[in-house]
């Protein structure tokens, strides 16, 4: 059996993640309060705001954006 294109593949999605790596890894996620009055929120905001309650509900106390 021939891995050769598989074995492309990899390499190919190797160099593509090396090259994202120091950026991912320097990325530093804003707490975000989770106490929905502490900001002004539009329509637009929903699915954050359903996203913070959620966390209020799993018990975390600041999540990160």
């Amino acid at each position: 059996m021939n891995y050769e294109p598989r074995s492309s593949m990899v390499e190919f999605q190797d160099s593509i993640f090396a090259q994202d790596r120091p950026i991912l890894e320097s990325q530093r996620p804003e707490l975000l309060p989770l106490d929905l009055q502490a900001e002004l929120h539009l329509r637009s905001d929903r699915t954050a705001i359903a996203y913070r309650r959620w966390l209020r509900e799993l018990g975390v106390r600041t999540g990160a954006s």
